[in-house]
């Protein structure tokens, strides 16, 4: 039993999912992500704080790609929140790059943005 419990946070560990902090979730929409992967970061001013902990499709309109993000709860994301596809390094690793945080309302968790 210890050795399954070791395992089981081990692989989550490797995965890059933090068990100990708090996080909220958001959700984006793209039509292509270009090679965007589970614990890719989200990265505020060259600081990751957060990551990707999630990709589905949305087939009613026209295979859009959702993205879930966990972020860290002391960001309060605003409504006018835009999160962009980038490549922060020249090895081609994607990243989504929030932009304009502090501008409307501040979002509730399971907002879109």
């Amino acid at each position: 039993l210890t050795a399954l419990i070791i395992l089981y946070f081990g692989v989550r560990f490797l995965k890059g999912i933090d068990m100990f902090s708090r996080t909220y979730t958001y959700y984006t929409v793209y039509q292509e992500i270009d090679g965007l992967k589970l614990s890719n970061p989200v990265i505020l001013n060259g600081y990751p704080v957060g990551r990707v902990s999630g990709i589905g499709f949305r087939q009613a309109k026209q295979l859009e790609v959702v993205v879930q993000l966990e972020i860290n709860k002391e960001i309060v994301v605003g409504k006018n929140t835009i999160a962009l596809l980038s490549s922060p390094s020249l090895l081609g690793d994607k990243a989504i790059r929030l932009s304009g945080i502090s501008e409307g309302a501040p979002m509730t968790e399971g907002d879109t943005m």
